[in-house]
């Protein structure tokens, strides 16, 4: 939320072409599981939280926006994506992303509840694509399976991350 507030703040909405969001902050939200967040100090899940009712509200400029996350810390991916219906994409493409390296980065003090994530190690992603967007702008989710929130992205994964990034059209700051 904080991050799509800024992106389209006077001074950047301008300038940015696109967004990544890491472990969080979906448009069209993937509701989180209960007990997300990192665990307590005896190692046991958190408590629950209660749940947002509020109504999404779309971002009022424009962008690209990739969504990466851990299987562990949502319910599930929703089936659509409001933001791609704004760009007019196509239907969601399915593919996947296999790593036999692992990530480098994890949480060292906290892994093994696997939400928050365990260590870094090998690992497959469901890449959903929605192609043919409006203005080359690129929609995408990233979901990690078997993966928990500090769990480092291999490095297969994210070179995909990265060329969908590059794939987007861009130019915004460009044109100043």
């Amino acid at each position: 939320m904080t991050s799509r507030r800024i992106v389209c703040s006077d001074f950047f909405a301008d300038k940015v072409d696109g967004m990544l969001s890491l472990s969080g902050g979906r448009i069209g939200q993937a509701p989180f599981v209960d007990n997300f967040g990192p665990p307590l100090p005896d190692g046991s899940p958190p408590p629950s939280r209660p749940r947002g009712m509020a109504e999404e509200t779309l971002p009022d400029c424009n962008f690209s926006h990739i969504f990466a996350i851990g299987e562990y810390e949502i319910e599930s991916l929703p089936d659509a994506s409001p933001w791609a219906e704004r760009y007019q994409c196509d239907a969601r493409e399915h593919t996947q992303v296999v790593d036999t390296e692992p990530g480098w980065v994890y949480d060292t003090g906290r892994a093994g509840y696997p939400v928050w994530g365990r260590e870094a190690r090998p690992g497959t992603a469901d890449i959903y694509e929605y192609p043919n967007c409006s203005d080359g702008r690129v929609v995408a989710d990233v979901v990690r399976l078997d993966k928990g929130h500090t769990e480092g992205l291999e490095p297969n994964v994210t070179k995909r991350i990265v060329e969908l990034m590059v794939s987007a059209s861009g130019g915004k700051i460009q044109s100043m």
